[in-house]
C-alpha cells in the first residue's frame, strides 16, 4: 500500500492473514519522475529516489502481493485512492480489494477518545510507533494496532469481517469522469481525493457508526456549510490563532469572525480593551475611546504608566493604545468598514496584546498599592 505521497511506497496496509500474523515485510522507494516535495516533511532526498524504479516497473509485484488479501491502513480510502491513480497511470486498472480501515475502526471501538491518529491510537494500546511517518514504519504500526483492536472487538461481539466494516474499496471514480477529456481525467480524480480528504481533516464528514464500510455522513460542523460563503468563511476562521488570544478577545470576537462579519469583531476585540483599560485605571463610564487611552497612559499621570522605563517608551506606549483605537476602533465604530480577513485577524491579535499588556500594568498598579 502508498503511504500517500511522492516517492515512497511501503506496506503501510499489510496484508494480514486469520492468524493476524505478519508474514512478511516489503518496501521500496519509487521514482515519481517529478519534484518529490518537502523533503523536511517525509525525509526522502530527491537524490534517493533518482535510481529508485518506477511505479510501472513495480506495479505486477505490488498486483501480486494484493492478490488475495485484505489490505489494511489507517485511513485507508485516502491511500488506495494514490494506488488506483498509479496504476491507472501504467495503463493497468486495479480490482476492487477487500479493504478494512483502521481510523474507522478506531471511531468504533475508541468512541471518545480525543484523537484517532496513527500515533495516539499507538500510545493507547501500548504500541511502539517507530519511524513514524515512513511508510514500512507505518505499516509496522498499522498492523500491530489491528491486532489490538481485533481483540478489542472480540470483547464486544464484533468478531465477523462485517463487523469490522471490511468491504470493497471502490475510490476508482471511473464514473465520475468519463466524458472528460482522457489527459485530464488523472487531475480530475485526484482533486477529488485531495477534497475528500480535506473533508474528513476538516471533521466534515466522518465514518457512519451505523453502516460501517466506506459509509460516512456529514457531520453538525459540515451541515452548517449551506453555500461557498460559510465555505470561505470557515477556512479565514484558520487565520485567527485562537489558542494565542487573550481568552475574552477569543471569547468577543471568535462567533463574529466565523460569520465573516470582520469589522465587527475587531469593533468587539477593542471593545474589551477599552473595559479594561478603564476598569484598572479606576476611570468613569465618561472616559472612553482615544481619550482614554490616553489619560491611562499618560507618561506622567497615567494609572498604568509604568514610571521605571524611559520616558520615550511610556510616550510611544499611549500613542501604541491612542493609534489603534483612533484608527480601528473609531472606523469600526462610526461607519461601514470593508475589512479583509487576514486585516482582521491581525487588528485582533494586536489587540489581544494590548489586552494583556493592560492587565500586567493593572498587576504592578496593584501590587504598588496605587
Amino acid at each position: 500500500m502508498p503511504l500517500g505521497r511522492p516517492g515512497a511506497l511501503g506496506s503501510r496496509g499489510d496484508l494480514c492473514r486469520p492468524n493476524l500474523d505478519i508474514e512478511e515485510e516489503w518496501s521500496t522507494l519509487v521514482n515519481p519522475k517529478r519534484d518529490i516535495g518537502r523533503a523536511d516533511i517525509h525525509g526522502i532526498e530527491a537524490g534517493a529516489v533518482l535510481h529508485a524504479p518506477t511505479f510501472e516497473e513495480i506495479a505486477a509485484d505490488v498486483g501480486m502481493r494484493l492478490k488475495g488479501a485484505i489490505v489494511v491502513g489507517h485511513h485507508l480510502r485516502f491511500d488506495v485512492g494514490f494506488l488506483s491513480h498509479e496504476y491507472r497511470r501504467s495503463g493497468v486498472p486495479l480490482p476492487l480489494l477487500p479493504g478494512l480501515c483502521t481510523l474507522d475502526l478506531a471511531y468504533r471501538l475508541l468512541p471518545d477518545a480525543p484523537s484517532r491518529k496513527l500515533t495516539y491510537c499507538c500510545e493507547q494500546a501500548g504500541i511502539r510507533h517507530e519511524n513514524d511517518h515512513t511508510a514500512l514504519g507505518d505499516a509496522q504500526a498499522t498492523a500491530y494496532l489491528l491486532a489490538r483492536f481485533v481483540d478489542l472487538a472480540k470483547s464486544k461481539n464484533l468478531t465477523t469481517l462485517e463487523h469490522h466494516g471490511c468491504a470493497p474499496l471502490d475510490f476508482h471514480l471511473h464514473h465520475t469522469v468519463v466524458g472528460y477529456p482522457l489527459d485530464l481525467q488523472d487531475d480530475i480524480i485526484s482533486a477529488l481525493i485531495e477534497a475528500w480528504s480535506w473533508l474528513e481533516h476538516e471533521g466534515l464528514r466522518a465514518p457512519s457508526p451505523k453502516q460501517g464500510g466506506n459509509w460516512v455522513f456529514i457531520t453538525r460542523r459540515g451541515r452548517k456549510l449551506k453555500n461557498h460563503v460559510d465555505v470561505e468563511a470557515f477556512r479565514n476562521v484558520k487565520l485567527l490563532p485562537r489558542a494565542q488570544l487573550h481568552p475574552l478577545i477569543a471569547e468577543a470576537v471568535f462567533a463574529e469572525f466565523l460569520r465573516a462579519r470582520y469589522d465587527t469583531a475587531v469593533f468587539n476585540a477593542l471593545r474589551e480593551v477599552e473595559v479594561a483599560v478603564r476598569s484598572a485605571s479606576a476611570f468613569s463610564a465618561d472616559d472612553y475611546g482615544e481619550a482614554l487611552m490616553r489619560k491611562a497612559f499618560n507618561k506622567d499621570t497615567g494609572p498604568l504608566a509604568d514610571k521605571s522605563v524611559p520616558e520615550g517608551e511610556r510616550v510611544a506606549l499611549a500613542h501604541l493604545f491612542a493609534g489603534a483605537f483612533g484608527y480601528y476602533r473609531n472606523s469600526t465604530a462610526h461607519r461601514r468598514v470593508s475589512m479583509k480577513p487576514v486585516e482582521a485577524a491581525e487588528v485582533i491579535v494586536l489587540a489581544s496584546q494590548l489586552m494583556r499588556i493592560v492587565e500586567q500594568r493593572g498587576e504592578a498598579k496593584r501590587g504598588a498599592g496605587t
